[in-house]
């Protein structure tokens, strides 16, 4: 297979952390075999130093994205409300975008699926104030994290007081480590070095992954975002990442800024607790099983840390307010909440029931309920308005066809089982089923 080389290409990987430019889009965006790796990017090289076009993790690819045509901002709003309620016939209320970054040169939002591929900054008050005056319409909450630019720190406004209750700024995010998809998870013990990770393009072995940044600089970069006030979060996948995190956390201080951490999946019992301690909301990624469990324990991380990968028990465990996502779109397809639950109960592959990954960190139908109800409401400080039926508390609500406490857990993700018939928003009802 051969491809063009006058008309750009750029080809991004599901997960969004990898990608793959031809020489025209390399040229274009002033990328060749003397430009120095960005941080916390690799441009990938083989063995006589020339790019091979793959680009690994979002400082590199932003590189090359940020000279791709502009979407119109009627087109951003058209496919926003698709998206939205895509999430809404899933059974989520509400969302979060944890992935918007914002600068110079654009902005790209894709962790709940959402097509904010990229827009000029100037354009962002316009696309924001476009879903405010339809957001009435729409039929969930949107919470949106921000990426964090150390450009921007002049910028950097105090948390506001009052905001929208159906989209509102939540906090700023930055990232520690890449995946485990792309050998770039930063871990403490080497990848398997195998026939699939080759392909992958991994780093030779013996491969570690890779931390975006020092200590000191992830803490300069998000201190200045704490120091005004707002939250952070904080991507790291690997357990040295997850350790740097909690370093740069406790250097921090101020438990009441409720600091997260996206992913976990390979957080120690130590890490967690560690988490309770600091007042850190951990948001995990165990659906990661669902679709990749034999190959992170046959071909990429080996079966003691699939074994161990997002141990939500454990979280629970020391009175984290834990929630648990899907990372769309690292999940493939639509929203699936209730595969997700499935996955936490029963830690198997989607096409595997007899293969459990660690059958001392399943955790009960109730407590998977919580990390999707609960929990995520108190990582958003609305615990005083979502996540229960209570007094008092937003109508907002989820109508399915059978009682998930009495279903069979490994048919939580069979639709002939148990499916969404409704939800309910601020006591309107969404009509999905329409």
């Amino acid at each position: 297979t051969t491809f063009s080389a006058e008309v750009k290409i750029l080809v991004a990987a599901q997960t969004g952390h990898s990608a793959y430019a031809n020489y025209a889009a390399l040229s274009s965006s002033q990328i060749n075999r003397d430009t120095p790796d960005p941080p916390g990017g690799t441009y990938v090289r083989d063995k006589h130093g020339n790019l091979t076009g793959q680009l690994l993790e979002e400082p590199a690819i932003i590189e090359v994205l940020r000279h791709t045509p502009l979407p119109s901002i009627k087109k951003i709003l058209e496919a926003i409300e698709v998206v939205l309620k895509q999430h809404a016939r899933a059974g989520l209320t509400t969302v979060t975008e944890m992935a918007l970054s914002v600068s110079k040169t654009g902005y790209c939002g894709y962790s709940s699926g959402l097509p904010l591929q990229k827009l000029v900054s100037r354009d962002l008050d316009v696309v924001l104030h476009g879903i405010q005056d339809q957001i009435l319409h729409l039929p969930v909450r949107l919470a949106y994290y921000t990426i964090a630019e150390g450009s921007e720190r002049e910028k950097i406004v105090p948390l506001p007081k009052t905001g929208n209750k159906r989209i509102w700024h939540a906090g700023y995010k930055s990232f520690a480590d890449g995946i485990p998809h792309c050998g770039t998870a930063a871990t403490k013990k080497p990848y398997l070095y195998s026939e699939l990770s080759e392909k992958l393009s991994f780093p030779p072995p013996p491969n570690y992954g890779k931390l975006y940044w020092t200590c000191d600089q992830l803490l300069n970069q998000v201190k200045p975002y704490h120091d005004a006030g707002w939250q952070v979060a904080i991507h790291a996948q690997g357990d040295r990442a997850i350790d740097q995190v909690l370093q740069v956390y406790g250097a921090l201080g101020g438990k009441n800024r409720r600091h997260r951490i996206e992913h976990m999946g390979l957080a120690s019992e130590d890490q967690l607790a560690k988490c309770a301690l600091l007042n850190v909301g951990p948001s995990m990624f165990v659906s990661q099983l669902y679709y990749y469990g034999k190959t992170f324990s046959n071909d990429l991380l080996g079966k003691d840390y699939t074994d161990n990968w997002a141990p939500v028990d454990v979280a629970f465990k020391y009175g984290c307010n834990v929630s648990l996502h899907q990372d769309t779109p690292a999940f493939p397809g639509p929203p699936q909440p209730l595969a997700s639950m499935k996955t936490a109960v029963t830690r198997t592959h989607k096409d595997d029931g007899t293969t459990v990954y660690g059958p001392n960190h399943r955790i009960s139908v109730h407590q998977a309920i919580q990390a999707y109800t609960t929990g995520p409401a108190w990582q958003l400080f609305r615990e005083n308005e979502l996540g229960r039926l209570k007094v008092g508390f937003n109508a907002d609500l989820v109508i399915l066809s059978a009682n998930p406490y009495l279903v069979d857990p490994m048919k939580l993700d069979d639709p002939n089982t148990i499916r969404v018939v409704e939800t309910y928003i601020d006591g309107h009802c969404n009509r999905i089923s329409v």
